[in-house]
């Protein structure tokens, strides 16, 4: 990756970010059966992943080495 070019992939993944993220809220209050709670776990546990990831890019910070 070219840090020169980290401004040019935050403004590719903001849009990404801002969908994925009230999608995460909309999954998180659904209640899943019982049998599919396994599977629950795991979108929960990818969708936190990739917005974690999103933040370390489309974040504030004050380091510019933070993502």
């Amino acid at each position: 990756m070219d840090p020169s070019r980290i401004p040019e992939l935050k403004h590719f993944i903001a849009p990404f970010e801002d969908e994925l993220r009230p999608a995460f809220h909309h999954l998180q209050a659904l209640e899943f059966p019982a049998h599919l709670a396994s599977f629950q776990k795991q979108l929960d546990a990818r969708a936190d992943y990739c917005l974690r990831a999103c933040n370390g890019f489309t974040g504030t910070h004050d380091d510019p080495w933070y993502a």
